[in-house]
């Protein structure tokens, strides 16, 4: 990863944790056009559309991510939640059993969390 990705991911990372979603988001973006195939910035990009209910662009970052790093637990998680949040819960429910395979534990919490 490049220093000016880092940069950018620091960026963002600040902006979320102040709650500010859409500079996230943008800073994120930037890192992107600078990485495009690196599933870090792309679980970024997804988790701040989430934040901002804009459930078919985080899938569409999520899924882009789960390509290039398909057994990625935490990927997994993000992406059944979202399924979840925007109440599509047969696909929600599609990767908590796939995340059950890999990570039992993360995926029985997930099973839980998509009948909230």
């Amino acid at each position: 990863m490049s220093t000016d990705v880092s940069r950018l991911l620091e960026e963002g990372n600040l902006a979320f944790t102040a709650k500010k979603y859409e500079q996230a988001l943008m800073a994120y973006e930037r890192a992107l056009e600078r990485s495009p195939d690196d599933p870090v910035v792309l679980n970024k990009i997804g988790i701040a559309y989430y934040k901002l209910r804009k459930f078919p662009e985080a899938i569409d970052n999520l899924l882009k991510a789960l390509t290039l790093k398909p057994n990625d637990k935490d990927l997994l998680n993000t992406l059944g939640l979202v399924y979840a949040k925007s109440g599509d819960r047969q696909k929600a429910l599609s990767i908590c059993e796939r995340l059950r395979k890999i990570h039992p534990e993360k995926g029985e919490a997930l099973y839980k969390a998509i009948y909230e």
